[in-house]
Formats: C-alpha cells, sequence, structure tokens
C-alpha cells in the first residue's frame, strides 16, 4: 500500500507469500526412498514444500492427492500450470475435474510449458 514504508510493505508481502503452498509433479529417475515414501522409476511423484506429498502411478492421481493435502479452509485459488508434456485435453480434464470436486474453491488453469514437471500446483 501506498502510504504505508517499504519495511511494512516487505513484512505484508512475506506474510502472503507464507500463506501460497506450491507442489510440483515429476517423475522419478530411479528407484529410492524419500521421506519414508517408497518410489520406483517412472513413478510420478508430487514434491511439496515440506518434502514428498505422494507417489502415485498417474499423473493425475499424483495431482489430485497434492491438491487435497494442501487445500485447507482458508484456501480460496490453486493455479495449475502444466507442462510441455502434458497435453491440453488432458490438462482441461483434470481441471473440470478438480474444480467440480472442490466447488468452494475457485481454480485457475495454465499452460506452463515447462519441461520436466507436469504440473506446477499453487494454493492460496
Amino acid at each position: 500500500a501506498e502510504d504505508k514504508n517499504i519495511d511494512e510493505n516487505i513484512e505484508s508481502a512475506k506474510d502472503e507469500i507464507s500463506h501460497v503452498k506450491s507442489a510440483q509433479v515429476t517423475y522419478a529417475v530411479r528407484n529410492t526412498t524419500i521421506d519414508d515414501v517408497e518410489i520406483h522409476e517412472n513413478d510420478v511423484m508430487a514434491l511439496g514444500d515440506n518434502g514428498i506429498i505422494t507417489a502415485a502411478s498417474s499423473v493425475d492421481v499424483a495431482v489430485e492427492k497434492a491438491v487435497e493435502s494442501m487445500l485447507d479452509d482458508s484456501s480460496e485459488l490453486v493455479s495449475l500450470y502444466y507442462g510441455e508434456d502434458v497435453s491440453e485435453d488432458d490438462a482441461n480434464k483434470l481441471y473440470n475435474k478438480l474444480s467440480s470436486k472442490y466447488q468452494n474453491v475457485e481454480f485457475e488453469l495454465h499452460s506452463g510449458g515447462q519441461p520436466v514437471y507436469y504440473y506446477f500446483i499453487s494454493v492460496e
């Protein structure tokens, strides 16, 4: 806000950012165990702010579990950014499924075009 000094604005921005949760959905390049979750090569995994959220056999399941784990009573907006390896059709199907499942939250879908990561997800 214009009537506040820069330090107050920075504190305010930090406060807002702290309420944003994020996750990335990608694939495992090898067999491994992270945070006691067993992951196999080519599994799809969702990584959140505090480590691994889930390992799944499909991109959609990983995204659904990530969104479910990040939503709380104060969540208002979920932004999905799909990567270069996700078709627009598949992204739209997932977007429609999630937005009908969680009707009290607004969903946005964007083409992120990122390599390696199927989805970037933010919840605020």
